[in-house]
């Protein structure tokens, strides 16, 4: 909510800004797969156990990464030529 309340700040310059655009597409990106992969764990626990396999441990050190790169995108917004 407070993304929001910072982009009518300076809607114009935020909205022409491109790093503005990729952080979006990256949340949107993050929002989708966190979820998929939430779904994907929720079958595997109720399936067999507590085993996790490579493709679990990638996409969770996938979704971190991701989320950090977001965070990183939020902070050059402010620096990136307008």
């Amino acid at each position: 909510f407070s993304g929001v309340a910072m982009l009518f700040g300076d809607t114009v310059r935020n909205l022409l800004n491109s790093i503005f655009w990729i952080k979006m597409i990256l949340v949107v990106v993050g929002i989708l797969v966190a979820i998929a992969f939430t779904t994907s764990m929720r079958r595997q626990v109720t399936a067999n156990g507590e085993v996790v396999g490579g493709g679990t441990k990638a996409t969770a050190i996938f979704l971190v990464i991701l989320w950090c790169v977001i965070m990183a995108c939020g902070r050059w917004i402010a620096y990136a030529p307008a």
